[in-house]
């Protein structure tokens, strides 16, 4: 706990980078911190984490989950919503946070749910064959949470894609993107082309930021380039 303040702290004064020493490496690869990984520029390579300690499975994660109590949400949230998908996805879809508390079985919202899927059968995908969760894990009742509660529910996120292992991840709206590629660029340039994630116990994982199915229900002229970022995952997935 006292390391997760300490590196909150250097985060807020502006200190984003350290010494690449061998002790340093393994603290901030370390799934025990409740804070983001290091910045990195767009596109770099991370370091991989070699796989050390016992493997938790999802149905363990999601238990932890369920007893989260990091951040101001647990006191007022609506409730949880876990991830769903198989156990081993090829793709591995993340969105920013759970919607309106109206849409109690979904886990984008009814509507973004509902694009999500037409999405993935545009690609020679069901929503049977990957995975989909959100960075946020807790549905709140006054609107979007801040980035401080998303940072501390980066850690989670990072638990999932240890388990999971997927090949790729579609990172869908900026806080997401911005977490998993390590670059704070708006999310209109992060799109279009794959990052590399290295952090999942030792197995790099390539991410394609792309817009939310929330953001296109508002502003349906960026379909086009959604599209194309899923034609570019399509090419790599062999569909």
């Amino acid at each position: 706990m006292r390391v997760r303040d300490l590196l909150r702290f250097h985060y807020s004064v502006g200190i984003t980078h350290y010494p690449r020493k061998e002790k340093l490496q393994r603290l901030f690869l370390s799934d025990s911190l409740g804070g983001g990984r290091p910045r990195q520029r767009p596109g770099a390579v991370t370091v991989r984490r070699q796989g050390r300690g016992p493997q938790l499975s999802i149905a363990m994660i999601q238990q932890q989950i369920g007893d989260c109590g990091q951040c101001g949400s647990k006191g007022h949230r609506l409730r949880q919503l876990p991830g769903r998908g198989p156990d081993h996805p090829r793709l591995m879809v993340v969105g920013d946070f759970p919607g309106s508390p109206e849409g109690a079985g979904a886990i984008f919202g009814t509507a973004e749910d509902d694009m999500l899927r037409k999405m993935m059968a545009a690609i020679k995908l069901s929503m049977e064959e990957v995975y989909v969760c959100n960075l946020v894990k807790c549905v709140i009742p006054d609107g979007p949470p801040d980035r401080e509660c998303a940072l501390r529910c980066f850690a989670h996120l990072q638990q999932e894609i240890a388990a999971l292992r997927p090949a790729f991840i579609l990172a869908m709206g900026e806080l997401p993107a911005s977490l998993l590629t390590g670059s704070n660029a708006p999310l209109v340039r992060l799109r279009g082309r794959f990052y590399s994630y290295g952090g999942a116990g030792g197995v790099s994982v390539r991410i394609m930021p792309t817009f939310h199915p929330r953001f296109l229900l508002r502003h349906a002229e960026m379909k086009q380039m959604v599209w194309q970022d899923l034609q570019m995952l399509q090419r790599q997935l062999g569909r």
